[in-house]
């Protein structure tokens, strides 16, 4: 199962590598009508996709072998009741496997830091990054397993310095910004922000980005 499955682009790749059972799990339901196409479109009868709040997910307790987010559990409003409801629909031993960007540091922001980090979150509509010692406590809480905690924020650093250029491009030329703006929907606007900032924010050691493996209890 993957959390928060979007127009299904992870789901139908791994779908056409493997021939076990997937299904996407997203909370809007325009992007699962577009995934549910795309996957009558590939013929790809192991892929299925259904509507649903991750928050209080609607399948049946112990029903999946893993499950696996990709940026996703960053947005959620109360992570202990979105964690319940993971841990509940996966089979014991199951992992939740998770690529997602949590606070290193915290308590020991500058108020410019915590500025940068506060316009980072709310452009990436994220209510709050978690600090990583935090959530890892809640996932043990939970009764998950902590078996992997792999840092990959050094493995990001290309793609963030290539946003952060586009984003410098965005911001020095105004006109065409505004053009731009014009043109984009107004979340790719908001990107930008993040794009210049997210550099500077995993450099320090204030926003890192991780693989965690958990394992249900």
């Amino acid at each position: 199962m993957e959390i928060a499955s979007g127009k299904g682009f992870n789901t139908l790749y791994l779908a056409q590598q493997q021939h076990h059972a997937f299904t996407g799990v997203d909370i809007t339901p325009i992007h699962v009508d577009i995934a549910q196409r795309k996957a009558k479109q590939k013929d790809l009868a192991n892929a299925q996709f259904q509507q649903g709040d991750f928050h209080s997910l609607d399948f049946a307790t112990g029903q999946f072998d893993c499950a696996f987010e990709v940026e996703s559990i960053c947005h959620a409003l109360d992570m202990k009741r979105a964690l319940e409801s993971i841990h509940r629909v996966l089979k014991p031993e199951a992992d939740f496997i998770l690529f997602n960007c949590f606070k290193k540091r915290h308590a020991d922001l500058t108020p410019d830091e915590a500025t940068a980090t506060q316009l980072i979150e709310k452009s990436m509509s994220v209510n709050r990054f978690a600090p990583l010692d935090e959530f890892l406590e809640t996932a043990e809480a939970t009764g998950f397993e902590v078996v992997e905690i792999k840092d990959l924020s050094e493995a990001t650093m290309p793609n963030l310095l290539r946003f952060e250029n586009l984003a410098r491009w965005f911001f020095q030329f105004a006109i065409a910004g505004k053009f731009i703006r014009f043109l984009l929907p107004e979340y790719l606007a908001q990107n930008a922000i993040a794009s210049l900032l997210m550099p500077i924010a995993s450099h320090d050691n204030i926003l890192g980005y991780y693989r965690i493996v958990l394992k249900r209890q």
